[in-house]
């Protein structure tokens, strides 16, 4: 896992992705041009002569979030952008025997001596699947070395400052109004999180957006379809601008805010 962010063939970093699962049971999948309809919405309404402070929640490898950069840039909106991603922290613990742990500080998976050692695989993977059993209660390991699994370009851009990474969980962390976009894309889903869940997230997700700022929420269905909302924060609540598709399913919930 600590290697994904080196992999500079972009198809096999979306084809490994794909089939990554983070602790919340998440799949990682992203592939760039997958908000492409969105994004031209995106652009109008965004500042045109005023800084628009973006912030991308769960942007797995980040290619789309390098993708709405470019797009704002490009068409000389000023942008300052931040991305988060909770499950994109992990820490690689250990030498000849490395432990990954994810932002959790669950094991995810093991290495001995570069063999792999992990539970979750096929059964035909018997060694693996036996190496995970015996060593998966060896105990805490040094040193402790820290990574994030997003696209090498991304990793770049926040060295270089063009892209600001924050540690943001929507379940636990309450920021003051910062925003004036957010984008919340195939994370709040009725299938995974109960209503009441929901609606904590949504709430702190709202509450971290400036009046007149704008909410784009919303899930990517298995065909590719987006179905996505985006709402203005107004001082009477949140207004609905625009649907896509048959918009977000979280519409009942987003209407009580």
């Amino acid at each position: 896992m600590d290697a994904i962010a080196r992999l500079k063939n972009a198809r096999v970093r979306d084809y490994v992705y794909s089939r990554l699962f983070t602790g919340g049971g998440t799949s990682k999948q992203t592939a760039a041009g997958r908000f492409q309809d969105l994004d031209a919405i995106t652009l109008s309404l965004v500042h045109n002569d005023k800084m628009n402070v973006v912030h991308d929640i769960a942007v797995s490898s980040g290619v789309t979030s390098l993708e709405l950069l470019s797009l704002l840039r490009g068409c000389g909106r000023p942008v300052s952008l931040h991305i988060s991603d909770k499950y994109a922290n992990y820490v690689a613990a250990g030498r000849g025997l490395v432990s990954i742990l994810d932002a959790d500080g669950a094991l995810v998976e093991m290495y001995l001596c570069g063999v792999l050692a992990k539970r979750d695989v096929s059964k035909y993977f018997v060694l693996t699947r036996l190496l995970y059993w015996l060593l998966a209660h060896a105990g805490s390991r040094t040193p402790q070395k820290p990574f994030v699994l997003f696209d090498p370009e991304v990793i770049e851009q926040i060295e270089h400052g063009s892209i600001q990474q924050i540690r943001y969980d929507v379940f636990e962390t309450a920021l003051p109004p910062t925003f004036t976009f957010v984008r919340c894309m195939n994370l709040l889903n009725l299938d995974r999180f109960s209503s009441s869940k929901l609606t904590h997230a949504l709430r702190n997700i709202v509450a971290s957006l400036h009046i007149g700022g704008v909410l784009q929420i919303g899930r990517t269905m298995t065909d590719g379809a987006n179905m996505a909302s985006f709402y203005l924060k107004t001082d009477q609540g949140l207004k609905l601008l625009q649907d896509v598709g048959n918009g977000t399913e979280l519409r009942d919930l987003l209407e009580v805010l």
